[in-house]
């Protein structure tokens, strides 16, 4: 029998233009005309509200606790390729499924899955309401790797993660690369909150190399 592919979800702001970075070198990409980048920062321009501590007080009023609040810096001059972002989705979304349950069944567990559904996740079948999410976008320094990704319940977590990034790219003139992204990143690889109420109280900084 053919295998199911997983549903993965990549919206908001893991697809729009400019989302193409695949790895993390630089001199690859073809460099965009002068208009372009003029046009670039009269995007950005347009967010008026902005900032670390503007953002993390929306993001303290949203119900994202274990996640933490990341400015990550957009990478310019990318041109996205569609089909090898997909490519490379079919080849590390099983490898990411396996590994969780291989090393994260106890967190499996947690989340309320059922042995059927763990050991469906070694075929890449994913549980109703649940979706593997890229955690760093692809334009602002992430790559399609295991350790970029987790699975999450799409409602309410990953509905509310991706309305809260859509506030900083959504705007009157249309979907923008803001120079600066806040990301809710979750810390863990199997996103459950375990009712400890931990949220965010700073704003970190992540940059080619890691978060500081």
């Amino acid at each position: 029998m053919e295998k199911k592919e997983p549903d993965l979800e990549l919206d908001g702001a893991e697809i729009f233009s400019n989302w193409s970075q695949l790895v993390q070198d630089q001199n690859t990409g073809a460099p965009k005309s002068e208009a372009t980048d003029v046009l670039d920062m009269a995007l950005d321009s347009l967010s008026v509200d902005g900032g670390d501590q503007y953002w993390l007080e929306q993001f303290q009023k949203t119900n994202l606790q274990d996640m933490d609040l990341v400015a990550l810096q957009l990478i310019r001059h990318y041109e996205r390729d569609l089909g090898a972002e997909c490519q490379q989705l079919k080849n590390q979304v099983p490898l990411f499924l396996s590994g969780l349950v291989q090393a994260h069944m106890g967190e499996l567990r947690i989340a309320g899955l059922s042995d059927e559904q763990i050991a469906n996740l070694t075929e890449g079948k994913l549980p109703v309401n649940w979706t593997v999410h890229l955690k760093y976008p692809l334009a602002y320094g992430g790559t399609i790797i295991p350790d970029n990704l987790v699975l999450i319940p799409e409602h309410p977590f990953h509905e509310d993660l991706h309305h809260f990034i859509n506030q900083q790219i959504a705007t009157n003139a249309g979907v923008i690369s803001p120079a600066v992204l806040y990301v809710p990143v979750p810390k863990v690889p199997v996103y459950v909150p375990y009712g400890t109420a931990d949220m965010a109280k700073e704003v970190k900084h992540f940059h080619q190399g890691g978060i500081k």
